[in-house]
């Protein structure tokens, strides 16, 4: 589209001296994959999990594609970024599913007492946010999801994790900072990935998370349970007393 420069050549040298709109996914404290379009004028970052965390866009990407064809831009590189996702979620299973439980802070973790009604309460909750979980996905497969941009600006479809359609108002576009178009993106493709099907094997919720927690640290798990003596906190476990 070289004969359509629309006239702002100098906002993009601008914008080259500006800081990122979005959060640093290198900052992040998980594994960030990403996804370009097939002109590499956008780049979207994704969590290891599939949570979009951050979107970037080229300076001079006005002049390599224009405002009005951006939209195919963030729907290729989002994706993009999603297949390759997909594709860590499957070589790193563990990584994926297990490291929220496996590594959880000990100093930091639960330490109360563990009746038997506290474990049928805990059991009964994780029961009921499963079942909550099933009825979410269930009745998200194969039903398209649409959402908006706080700004207006931007809007977007995705069906089962897949964008399939993006809208990007192309006047806004023309004269928007790259901050402000990256912020948009980024505010919809989280809006669909919230809303879209579930990628969870488990769900990520307190009651399952306290069980698996415990299944992760049998030690703890017998120590809250009562099934082996706690250690004193004035004295140090190993202490022989006459």
């Amino acid at each position: 589209m070289d004969e359509e420069r629309w006239g702002f050549e100098e906002d993009d040298e601008w914008e080259e001296d500006q800081p990122p709109s979005t959060s640093d996914p290198q900052s992040e404290d998980t594994e960030s994959i990403t996804g370009s379009d097939g002109d590499a004028i956008i780049t979207v970052h994704i969590a290891s999990t599939g949570q979009p965390i951050a979107v970037k866009l080229e300076p001079g990407w006005k002049q390599s594609v224009g405002p009005r064809a951006l939209h195919g831009s963030v729907v290729a590189a989002a994706n993009t970024a999603t297949m390759q996702a997909l594709a860590w979620q499957v070589e790193n299973p563990q990584g994926h599913d297990l490291h929220m439980w496996s590594s959880s802070d000990a100093s930091q973790a639960e330490e109360s007492p563990l009746t038997a009604a506290d474990m049928d309460r805990l059991s009964q909750a994780a029961d009921a946010e499963i079942k909550q979980f099933m009825e979410r996905a269930t009745a998200n497969v194969d039903s398209p999801v649409s959402r908006e941009s706080a700004g207006g600006h931007v809007s977007g479809t995705a069906l089962n994790g897949r964008i399939t359609e993006c809208s990007i108002d192309p006047n806004w576009a023309a004269s928007a900072r790259n901050a402000e178009i990256e912020s948009e993106v980024l505010d919809v493709l989280q809006a669909l990935h919230t809303e879209g099907a579930p990628n969870q094997v488990i769900p990520d919720s307190p009651a399952i998370n306290e069980i698996m927690s415990l299944l992760f640290d049998p030690q703890r798990l017998m120590r809250r349970t009562g099934l082996i003596p706690r250690s004193s906190p004035t004295e140090p476990e190993g202490d022989d007393r006459q």
